[in-house]
């Protein structure tokens, strides 16, 4: 070897070991212990020694519970831990752990009670494919004229969404009257984990409580917060603390206990809460550092009027204004877009805006949400148009205070005449001044106690002038209902307009009324109501006597008399089957005798059958149990039926994107089959239909009877073996239940002192039965 070979084998010889020196100072990993604040934590983590100095990544020191600055954990390089700001930490060596002590705004505060991640537990049951067909006929004969006719809901619905139609139909139309009327087609398509759905076809605007809902056929993306029932849109109160001792956190609202929660040591906040919009207090009690029981009550109030920070409410429409609703089946007039968006800025404040544009009118409104602390929330609109009539303005505030014992509310509008919207343009009547007070008292035991008053005058009216109608009204009421005792309730209500019209001769005047009356709850369904009313010196007498037919199988009745200014007499029969309802009365109007008969239900293609039922509100399930017929059917552990000789049943009524518990009562099955599941939970998407398969089959079951070689059972634990893996475990007695037996079986089994043996035995199905094979030795 030459010198310059040798000093080349040296400096690299050097040069390696100094490289593994520095890995070995740069990786060095170690997992310590945590010990907080000369605490404890049971908490594992993840460093790394560089020279002494601690460092760990900004996810592993976020996941332990510390604040990482935005410019460290912009990077994933790891971090040293002392460089957090407000953390010192030291290494014990002996104990492996890491000694860290920190102040409050060093660490995340401990959530309690935070929102669940509901798209999680529970995600979107898949639709199927299929049709559903909501009917409702109704025919009336009187003085030898039949009238009535019937109305129709059809869906297609798929994982793409569902095509919906809806219309009615006339047995008798009037002169010049379409027999059939379309009313409207749509398809919608839903995306819960956006909020968001998309529409295509005839559709009503989004709209403000300060503007107003038009219809019209076209296009429409609007975001919707019913997709998720969990979400709490309004803001809440956000509580925290800080403890320095193991504890407790008890929170009471309005004083009743909402939440029990023990806390490690450190700041803690509360986010979500089971609170009821209004006025209220939250209390919360812990122990402080000194062992001191802490109590802080915090006012809050709280109102659906406002948006939670950061989250955002809109809707924007494009189509053709809708025009003879419900008249004509296909009349569409100009074309219009209409945008709406509602955005909560903070916890005290959320702005909105709306607009309409046509060709012959623009539109746009902007406003507000204000909560004034604990007090109520005060909400503002200033709008302004310009169209044929003009340019006009509106603009219109109100306020709401709700505080459980008491509420109040006001608005008040005002219009100029040139002022227009799109529902204007249809030919609604737009108040040119509304005025409205709304109030109430809850008495406890006593009662409560409500009182409004609405003053409206309409475009082009002055006060005095006949030609404000109906429209120019100044209303008085006043309501008083009590529960008297268990099952009786009171109620009263009296009312004023100052510019009413007599119902006889129809000229102006004050008109008046009022109403007591008394219902009377007797169980099963059985009730009974009894009122008097007079109404511009008409009075008027009602007794009505019901039973109400609930559940499928049962009868209702209903049998009413009116004396008095308003004669009538009405009985009616109705039954609950469940393939629909059926209806029959008899109604007598002054003279008129009217004669009635009406079913109402439903019809499903779907899971390879038809079915049919009640009518189906929302979404609904077709349960299916293989084969087996006959077997009850639970719906949130009310029994909603048996399935039908294909071992199918259709539950009409679940809640769409809520989490629905269906059940099998499993009693009800062969003894030689079994079912997968007893029960499930499903959460179906709108208007459509899902499958719930409990997975019912046939079992090939037997109970065996096992033996030793003395004719003595099997011991309890006797383990039995297929291909090596455990399959059952013998019971009491040597017996043992095994299931998908073949024609010739041959199992081994373990002892519970480790011996093992094997059996053999011949099997035949019996349908319907449980055979008991045995005894049965195990050689």
């Amino acid at each position: 070897m030459t010198r310059l070979t040798f000093w080349v084998s040296v400096a690299l010889a050097a040069a390696a070991c100094l490289f593994c020196a520095f890995a070995w100072a740069e990786d060095r990993p170690l997992v310590l212990e945590m010990i907080l604040n000369g605490r404890a934590t049971g908490i594992l983590g993840n460093f790394a020694d560089r020279d002494g100095v601690l460092y760990a990544t900004p996810a592993e020191l976020s996941d332990l519970g510390f604040r990482v600055p935005d410019a460290m954990s912009e990077s994933a390089e790891p971090v040293a831990v002392n460089k957090l700001p407000g953390v010192e930490a030291t290494v014990n060596q002996r104990s492996q752990t890491i000694v860290i002590n920190a102040t409050d705004a060093a660490l995340r505060p401990q959530q309690l009670n935070g929102p669940r991640d509901f798209r999680q537990n529970a995600s979107i049951t898949p639709p199927m494919v299929g049709l559903a067909l909501n009917y409702s006929i109704l025919e009336t004969e009187s003085e030898g004229k039949i009238s009535g006719g019937g109305q129709i809901d059809a869906r297609f619905f798929s994982r793409f969404g569902t095509v919906a139609t809806t219309g009615y139909g006339l047995f008798a139309p009037a002169p010049g009257q379409s027999p059939v009327i379309r009313l409207d087609t749509n398809w919608a398509y839903a995306q819960p984990d956006s909020l968001r759905r998309f529409i295509v076809g005839d559709f009503v605007t989004g709209a403000l409580g300060s503007s107003r809902p038009v219809r019209l056929g076209g296009f429409k993306i609007a975001s919707d917060f019913g997709l998720r029932p969990d979400l709490v849109t309004f803001p809440l109160p956000q509580l925290s603390g800080s403890t320095a001792v193991p504890t407790t956190v008890d929170v009471l609202v309005n004083g009743v206990r909402q939440m029990s929660q023990p806390v490690t040591p450190g700041p803690f906040e509360i986010r979500s809460l089971p609170i009821v919009t209004g006025a209220g207090e939250v209390a919360i009690a812990y122990q402080d550092a000194l062992g001191r029981q802490t109590i802080t009550t915090v006012p809050f109030y709280a109102s659906s009027a406002l948006l939670q920070p950061g989250l955002t409410a809109y809707s924007l429409e494009a189509g053709f204004i809708r025009e003879g609703y419900s008249q004509v089946s296909n009349q569409y007039g100009q074309g219009a877009m209409v945008g709406t968006v509602r955005r909560g800025v903070s916890d005290w404040i959320t702005l909105e805006s709306h607009g309409e544009i046509t060709s012959t009118l623009a539109m746009a409104s902007v406003g507000g949400n204000i909560r004034v602390g604990a007090l109520g929330v005060v909400s503002f609109t200033e709008a302004g148009s310009t169209s044929a009539a003009g340019s006009g303005w509106t603009t219109s505030a109100s306020a709401e205070r709700n505080a459980g014992v008491y509420s109040l509310a006001m608005a008040a509008s005002l219009a100029s005449d040139e002022y227009r919207d799109i529902a204007g343009l249809q030919g609604a009547t737009l108040p040119r001044t509304s005025y409205r007070i709304s109030g109430g008292i809850q008495l406890g035991s006593l009662g409560s106690i409500g009182a409004a008053y609405i003053r409206q005058q309409p475009f082009g009216a002055r006060e005095g002038s006949p030609a404000a109608g109906s429209a120019n009204i100044s209303l008085v009421t006043m309501t008083y209902q009590a529960q008297l005792a268990e099952r009786i309730n009171f109620y009263t209500t009296g009312y004023a307009n100052l510019r009413g019209q007599d119902p006889v001769t129809g000229k102006p005047a004050t008109a008046y009324g009022a109403m007591v009356g008394l219902s009377i709850f007797f169980g099963n369904s059985y009730s009974i109501g009894v009122s008097a009313s007079s109404d511009f010196h008409h009075p008027s007498y009602l007794v009505d006597a019901a039973k109400a037919a609930n559940d499928t199988g049962e009868y209702g009745v209903r049998l009413t008399d009116s004396e008095g200014f308003a004669q009538r007499r009405l009985g009616e029969f109705e039954y609950n089957d469940a393939a629909g309802v059926a209806t029959l009365g008899v109604d007598q109007s002054g003279q008129s005798i009217a004669t009635r008969a009406g079913f109402s239900g439903s019809l499903v293609a779907a899971a390879g059958g038809v079915f049919a039922g009640k009518s189906i509100p929302d979404s609904f399930a077709i349960v299916r149990t293989g084969d087996v017929a006959d077997v009850g059917v639970s719906y949130e552990n009310r029994p909603i039926g048996r399935t039908d000789s294909s071992g199918r049943l259709l539950v009409p009524d679940l809640r769409a994107y809520q989490v629905n518990r269906i059940t099998l009562n499993a009693t009800d099955l062969p003894p030689d089959v079994t079912a997968g599941k007893t029960d499930m939970y499903v959460r179906p998407p709108e208007r459509s239909g899902v499958l719930v398969d409990f997975n019912v089959r046939g079992s090939n079951a037997a109970l065996l009877r096992l033996t030793d070689g003395g004719d003595h059972p099997l011991p309890v634990g006797t383990i039995v073996l297929h291909q090596g893996a455990d399959l059952a475990v013998v019971g009491y007695d040597g017996e043992v239940y095994l299931t998908d037996l073949d024609a010739r079986n041959d199992f081994e089994l373990q002892l519970p002192d480790g011996a093992h043996c094997g059996v053999s035995f011949a099997y035949k199905h019996v349908a319907g039965e449980l055979p008991v094979i045995g005894p049965i030795r195990c050689h």
